[in-house]
């Protein structure tokens, strides 16, 4: 009996991460459980590193065989490959957004960067009530999601 390749796994949890939706869309009200709802997703597709802070993607480009060689650039498979994930995540994010969100992080182009968008827009305390705070209950301030690896079963 063969098993599937990391690779191959990867991929299909990646399939899986656009067959699952978010329940209630974000708004400024629901953060902290569309937060939770979400990262199980995107970890459980195995994508958390799109969204987490420090984390580079592969080159663009190859590396060329010598130093002085005058071969054109070669695109980087591994590149490719992250910005077709990266960009299923940032789609995933996106579609989790109620329109009073959306229209604040539609111009992201990455799911690093819309994330800390979302994380930096439902941490603001008073937005989207008006000039009334009352019944507005600011959440805590956001956390980065646990490095891989580091979440253990209960």
């Amino acid at each position: 009996m063969m098993f599937p390749s990391s690779s191959e796994q990867s991929a299909a949890a990646f399939l899986g991460l656009g067959l699952i939706s978010v329940t209630e869309k974000l708004t400024r009200s629901n953060f902290q459980s569309w937060r939770s709802q979400v990262l199980s997703a995107i970890r459980g597709a195995r994508a958390a590193k799109f969204i987490q802070p420090g984390v580079q993607a592969p080159a663009e480009f190859l590396a060329p065989k010598t130093q002085d060689s005058k071969e054109d650039p070669v695109a980087n498979p591994e590149h490719e490959s992250w910005v077709a994930k990266d960009q299923q995540v940032l789609s995933y994010l996106l579609s989790g957004l109620s329109k009073e969100i959306l229209g604040q992080v539609s111009t992201e182009v990455t799911a690093l960067v819309a994330w800390a968008a979302i994380e930096g827009i439902c941490s603001r305390p008073n937005l989207g009530r008006g000039s009334s705070p009352q019944g507005w209950h600011s959440p805590p301030p956001p956390r980065d999601p646990p490095p891989l690896g580091s979440i253990t079963p209960r």
